[in-house]
């Protein structure tokens, strides 16, 4: 159904949204446990990557490659 799939894209998108940009002392691509608010701007806290949210990450990418191939 089309509207399933726009939500789910939606909901995917975030979840990329959220991976970390390289920064000094946080790799690229890690999905962070939390984030904290400095000088204004959310940046993510060295607990990365947080396990349970990166195997989250791969169930999500795998279904969405499901649902595109229908």
């Amino acid at each position: 159904n089309r509207v399933d799939l726009e939500q789910q894209t939606h909901y995917f998108n975030r979840a990329l949204g959220q991976l970390t940009e390289p920064s000094p002392g946080i790799p690229a691509f890690r999905c962070p446990e939390a984030y904290y608010l400095s000088r204004g701007r959310y940046v993510a806290n060295d607990h990365t990557p947080l396990l349970w949210a990166h195997a989250n990450l791969l169930v999500a990418m795998k279904l969405m490659e499901t649902s595109l191939a229908v």
